[in-house]
């Protein structure tokens, strides 16, 4: 008997434990620009940038933008809206000319996205706390 209770709390222990990411990874809430790709003499690198470009990422895969999401750029004088695909890493809005899809990775507090192009374009955004 103490074998079975053993073994029991043993299995309820494990299926207990959580492997999901941490809430701290979660898409979900605000991010702001603050880096962009920039190709010097063949090397890339991120530079910083200052920016009011924020996107909006909600529970209902459907995102809004301070800015046009379609282009690496910093500017925030207007405003778009698009979908997003977490588990495909993809961005898509009818503002984007021709390839309407981007990619993304995020890590914890960052989220990288690729830009369509024959050359490298990335943009760099972390995570605004609080929202």
């Amino acid at each position: 008997m103490k074998k079975a209770l053993l073994l029991l709390i043993t299995v309820v222990s494990t299926l207990a434990c959580d492997n999901s990411e941490d809430s701290t990874n979660e898409l979900y809430g605000q991010w702001q620009l603050t880096e962009v790709l920039v190709n010097v003499d063949g090397t890339y690198y991120f530079s910083p940038t200052s920016s009011d470009k924020v996107i909006t990422f909600f529970s209902d895969e459907s995102l809004a933008c301070a800015g046009d999401i379609c282009a690496n750029n910093n500017y925030a004088n207007e405003y778009t809206i698009g979908t997003f695909s977490e588990t495909f890493q993809t961005i898509s809005s009818n503002n984007c000319n021709g390839s309407n899809s981007l990619t993304f990775e995020q890590t914890a507090d960052t989220i990288v996205i690729t830009y369509p192009g024959t050359e490298l374009s990335q943009a760099k955004y972390i995570k605004l706390l609080n929202n």
